[in-house]
């Protein structure tokens, strides 16, 4: 098998090369899914833990066409326990159908060695020669041999709940690694990729497919926005990204347990939309937030400040990860019916379900403030134009207010369909009520200016002097 070439390939071109491993293989152990892992030891310290290193098979490439949902690192997590006990390092021996997507990753790989040395990404083990990889024929067919550096740390998916601070450190990483990655050019890495999400168009015929109902309907209004934001979504900035931050690509350690210390899976990248690193990184952690949005809050938080994001980018977060969700929701329905038997490819959709149920639904202007905030903006785009006019014509205009205490000690008044604030009859809106119920509500905080809440649909905007249209 080609394994066993690749044994002795690895064996020739490492033999030379300076490290610890010295190797001869002392078994293989295969199975009859094209996975192998590969004890071996020092020729001299057979007992010698710290010599152990393991062989995977990686999987074939995600394409529209191939529709895989593992990737590689379902592989990756089977050796873990092996990698985790001995210090091991990482050799995976590619598909032939692989060539082009390996390259890719190896190529990008090595330039984040070179321009970001600090990121938490594997490092490759050169060979003998001094190049990046190997290459063998077996088979009738060329392919790829790598060996890298083992990450240690434990999988972000196999964690409970996540602090905020560590979505914020993901941010920051992935930040820092796209900034690198903005120098890396490859033709390559123009692709296509069904977990590109601009390229979501595939998931239209699989959306009757999924189930319960309000994911069904939910897909639906998330595919119609996409068909109808391609334009703003084609004019965003570009970059080669990881693609694939999720949360079995993410490895959590440190001192306090809570740091990222490994980013893995390099096999979805591509040149997208930039701001799908930092969505599909959200996507994930949110699973695993008492608030969704809040996990959205502190990753965007750490991306920007690594790495400053666009507002026209921050405009789109919400609905791309919706977008994301429902991706991965039409993909795992697509695969569970091709592999019924295979858990890893609904793995997710627990997760799924729970954070677009927090999600969709939301009023994005509302989600689209608190990012803007989260980057250190005003929360409306208009709010700069509107103070600039008033400082502009501070002597001009005449008081609103008298004057008053602080904001943060205004009652705050409920003036919704649910509340009795404008009269007890919820279809209409009596001034006169609402007036002595206010001046009542305010004096009962202590206050002396009371405000409403932002957007919140009212029994007072069905008057005729709102139009029409004011009730939405």
């Amino acid at each position: 098998s080609h394994f066993a070439v690749a044994r002795q390939r690895v064996l020739a071109d490492l033999a030379a090369h300076p490290t610890p491993l010295g190797p001869v293989f002392e078994e293989i152990y295969a199975d009859e899914n094209d996975f192998d892992v590969v004890d071996a030891m020092t020729e001299d310290e057979e007992e010698d833990d710290d010599a152990h290193w393991c062989l995977v098979e990686s999987e074939e490439e995600d394409s529209l066409e191939e529709e895989d949902a593992n990737g590689a690192h379902d592989d990756d997590a089977s050796v873990d326990a092996v990698a985790e006990q001995f210090g091991a390092q990482h050799l995976t021996v590619a598909a032939d159908e692989d060539a082009h997507s390996f390259d890719l990753q190896v190529a990008a790989l090595e330039h984040v060695a070179r321009t970001a040395p600090t990121l938490p990404t594997t490092r490759t083990v050169k060979t003998g020669r001094g190049a990046p990889c190997s290459r063998l024929v077996t088979e009738g067919c060329e392919r790829r041999v790598w060996v890298c550096e083992w990450l240690h740390g434990a999988l972000l998916a196999d964690r409970g709940q996540v602090e905020l601070r560590t979505c914020e450190r993901l941010g920051g990483q992935l930040g820092a690694l796209d900034r690198a990655l903005q120098s890396f050019e490859d033709r390559r890495a123009t692709r296509t990729l069904k977990w590109d999400l601009l390229q979501s168009d595939w998931i239209a015929p699989h959306l009757d497919n999924l189930e319960p109902r309000w994911l069904r309907e939910a897909a639906y209004e998330v595919h119609e926005w996409f068909l109808g934001a391609r334009a703003e979504l084609g004019a965003l900035r570009t970059s080669v990204i990881h693609n694939d931050a999720n949360d079995h690509n993410v490895l959590i350690g440190g001192a306090a347990d809570d740091e990222v210390v490994g980013l893995i899976d390099f096999g979805d990248m591509c040149r997208t939309a930039l701001v799908s690193e930092p969505v599909i990184a959200a996507s994930y952690v949110a699973m695993h937030a008492a608030d969704p949005l809040a996990a959205v809050d502190a990753l965007t938080r750490g991306y920007h400040r690594a790495l400053p994001l666009e507002p026209e980018e921050v405009a789109t977060i919400l609905p791309l990860v919706e977008l994301r969700l429902v991706v991965s929701a039409a993909n795992a329905a697509v695969e569970a019916a091709a592999r019924p038997d295979d858990p890893y490819v609904t793995v997710s959709q627990r997760g799924v379900e729970r954070v677009l149920r927090a999600l969709h639904g939301r009023d994005r202007h509302v989600a689209n403030a608190r990012l803007r905030v989260v980057c250190g903006w005003t929360p409306p785009p208009a709010a700069d134009r509107i103070r600039d006019h008033v400082e502009r014509r501070r002597g001009e205009l005449p008081a609103v207010l008298p004057a008053c205490g602080p904001l943060d000690r205004a009652t705050v008044l409920d003036l919704s369909f649910d509340a009795l604030t404008g009269g007890d009859d919820p279809t209409r809106f009596d001034a006169a009520v609402a007036a002595a119920r206010i001046s009542d509500a305010t004096r009962a905080g202590g206050a002396d200016l009371a405000i409403g809440r932002y957007r919140e649909p009212r029994p007072i905007y069905t008057d005729r002097a709102f139009g029409e249209e004011a009730l939405t």
